[in-house]
């Protein structure tokens, strides 16, 4: 899933781990939720450091079990 030559997830490789689309997460970066991105060639790129500790950030000890819950409880706020 992550791509490995540059430790940078694709907005698509993105959307796959957290069970989202493709559209929500470019709709969540252009509003600042989620974690930092950087633009490669036009494309959004995460790196996979940043989406980690954003993970950790959102994740409620003992509530949640996967970061796809995290998409459970955002995007209905979006």
């Amino acid at each position: 899933m992550e791509t490995k030559t540059n430790n940078m997830l694709s907005k698509e490789e993105l959307a796959k781990r957290w069970g989202l689309s493709t559209v929500l997460i470019g709709l969540y970066s252009a509003i600042g939720l989620g974690p930092r991105f950087v633009r490669e060639d036009g494309m959004l790129k995460f790196p996979i450091g940043q989406v980690r500790e954003f993970e950790r950030s959102q994740v409620i000890p003992g509530y949640f079990s996967s970061a796809s819950a995290w998409s459970r409880t955002v995007a209905p706020l979006v």
